[in-house]
């Protein structure tokens, strides 16, 4: 078997709910969607949901390779999850509602977007943690600033939290290239600290990785697809680091996960982004990601639907990925009156 071709397929969907962070806390519901199909000479055709436009020049390098030279073995046949709310649009009995449908799902773990108001933080962490607390007495609990904070603002903060909560790990608290500083924040709190989600392969993640810069490492299709994040999670291993996989539409990374020997959870979002897929065969079990035995990523699309969602007009652009607040690293900004609907 030979690879012979490639179609990618770009459009913008709606979610069903907004998502924000501390740098748009007020949230987007738009999108930006791709699928990128590998062609091969015996008309068997591989997915990948997240290509993008850099498969024209790096084509080349996979023309005429076997596509099975890859990993294609699975150690599990599950990974556990954690709940992740990107909500900081989200109202405080939708925060609960989310994170309390989590746990119906056997879900012991939760991470939210927070670092713009030390009271609200508070609230809403207590918040998580109680939807949570119905499968798990002391839920693992994550906060996440999106590299809002500097260093020293990070130790300060996280220091007041943990006063009145158990942090499992604190993502992203400085900048994503930043090892002294993460480092600083690592050895200056309680909680291990998360990063890398945010760069692009193993060798701009090494530094975190050699400095002992991070704790834990996040990985995920971002880091060059599979065979990247693969290549990082091997490197974190070396190291002893666990990694956690972030989060993709229909969980379809849970199959890199499943296979990793150092990996912790993987996170789950939940605001609709497989519009373009008929179904995909994996489920929520008692708090792990169970692999179905379809082949592949056991993603089933429907040519139909992406038609129909390329041939929608928003009449306004995705806000995603989100600027960086005003603010950043030198002050906090405050949520302003209007910015959310909870404020």
């Amino acid at each position: 078997m030979k690879i012979t071709g490639y179609k990618l397929e770009k459009y913008i969907e709606q979610l069903d709910r907004a998502i924000g962070d501390a740098n748009y806390p007020k949230g987007d519901d738009l999108m930006g969607m791709s699928i990128l199909r590998i062609e091969t000479d015996e008309g068997i055709t591989g997915i990948a949901p997240g290509g993008n436009d850099a498969i024209e020049r790096l084509f080349h390098v996979i023309e005429g390779k076997d596509p099975r030279g890859v990993v294609g073995l699975w150690i599990e046949v599950r990974a556990k999850a954690y709940a992740s709310d990107i909500g900081y649009n989200l109202s405080d009995d939708e925060l609960h509602d989310f994170y309390s449908r989590m746990a119906d799902m056997g879900i012991d773990g939760g991470k939210i977007k927070i670092g713009l108001n030390m009271k609200d933080d508070l609230r809403r962490i207590g918040i998580m943690n109680d939807a949570l607390r119905k499968v798990k007495n002391r839920p693992y609990l994550m906060i996440d600033t999106n590299e809002y904070w500097s260093p020293k603002q990070a130790i300060r903060y996280i220091s007041q939290i943990e006063k009145h909560f158990d942090i499992f790990w604190a993502e992203e608290p400085a900048r994503r290239w930043d090892y002294d500083g993460l480092r600083q924040v690592s050895r200056g709190i309680s909680a291990a600290v998360a990063s890398g989600e945010n760069l692009n392969d193993v060798g701009q993640m090494y530094p975190l990785i050699s400095q002992q810069a991070i704790d834990v490492a996040n990985v995920g299709v971002g880091h060059s697809g599979i065979t990247g994040a693969r290549q990082v999670a091997n490197m974190c291993y070396a190291y002893e680091l666990p990694v956690t996989m972030m989060n993709c539409p229909a969980n379809f990374m849970v199959h890199l996960a499943a296979a990793l020997p150092n990996h912790n959870m993987m996170e789950v979002v939940d605001p609709g982004r497989e519009d373009a897929f008929d179904s995909w065969d994996n489920h929520i079990e008692d708090g792990w990601i169970v692999i179905g035995n379809a082949p592949g990523l056991g993603i089933s699309l429907n040519q139909d639907k992406i038609r129909a969602l390329q041939a929608i007009e928003l009449n306004r652009k995705p806000g995603f990925p989100f600027p960086r607040r005003e603010g950043a690293g030198l002050w906090i900004k405050d949520i302003e009156p209007g910015e959310v609907s909870w404020k």
